[in-house]
């Protein structure tokens, strides 16, 4: 009975679908020379990994992991734009490792950027499986439309004394709430033996406050696994509803 209809379907479409083309003036499509086109950019010195986009209002910035052989640190931000997806800028290194075994920057990991009063800030992990605790949330900040960033040690903060595992802290998305006029980060991490999203707030992109658990990865709304983390938690907005994404 289904095959029947199905087949019902899509006959039933394809004289649509034939109709419509009988009854319309023909298509035509505008040339567009290729030539010179990266649809999927190569970085001469690297790879390309965990891309960050952003929008500025004219341009995507699009900020990403670049992946070479440690040495020994690894994994600085770098950055690309463009205005139609097939011509890219370059614009090299943004926010550098710290070559040293004992710095907690040793390598670089995943965040996100937002714009709040004509500044930038860059939130981002650093990583070093040689520290204590291994991963924390770090904040560069650039007041020359995303040229160059000064990071902001004293504003580092990590999980140790909280229910996170100060081991896994990591990707945090920052994003404005209109509705409780505050800002959200939303960081991959564990709890319980599970993987879970954090919540932290702010008012001035500075100061964060611990909201607990946002997203906790259990079987009756989670991924299959509840062990898995939840990795790189994204929440957006489109056509009145707030959509909360993340890898598995």
């Amino acid at each position: 009975m289904k095959k029947v209809m199905m087949i019902f379907t899509i006959v039933s479409l394809s004289i649509g679908l034939v109709a419509c083309v009988e009854d319309s003036e023909e298509t035509t499509y505008e040339t567009v020379d290729q030539s010179g086109m990266q649809i999927f950019p190569k970085h001469p010195t690297g790879g390309i990994g965990d891309v960050m986009p952003y929008f500025d209002g004219e341009r995507w910035q699009i900020f990403f992991l670049h992946d070479t052989r440690p040495n020994p640190g690894f994994h600085p931000w770098y950055r690309i734009s463009t205005t139609n997806f097939y011509e890219f800028e370059d614009h090299g290194e943004v926010i550098p490792v710290v070559h040293d075994f004992q710095s907690p920057e040793l390598a670089l990991g995943t965040g996100s950027v937002i714009e709040k009063d004509g500044l930038y800030y860059a939130f981002y992990t650093s990583h070093n499986s040689r520290v204590n605790p291994v991963e924390s949330i770090m904040i560069a900040i650039s007041d020359d439309n995303m040229e160059t960033w000064v990071k902001q040690p004293d504003l580092t903060f990590n999980a140790l004394n909280t229910i996170f595992d100060a081991n896994n802290f990591r990707d945090p998305h920052v994003v404005y709430i209109p509705e409780a006029d505050e800002y959200w980060m939303l960081i991959t991490t564990r709890a319980f033996g599970r993987g879970v999203i954090g919540y932290y707030a702010s008012t001035d992109l500075l100061e964060w406050e611990n909201r607990g658990i946002y997203f906790d990865n259990q079987s009756s709304v989670g991924t299959t696994q509840s062990s898995s983390n939840l990795e790189c938690p994204t929440l957006l907005y489109f056509n009145g509803y707030w959509y909360l994404t993340f890898s598995d």
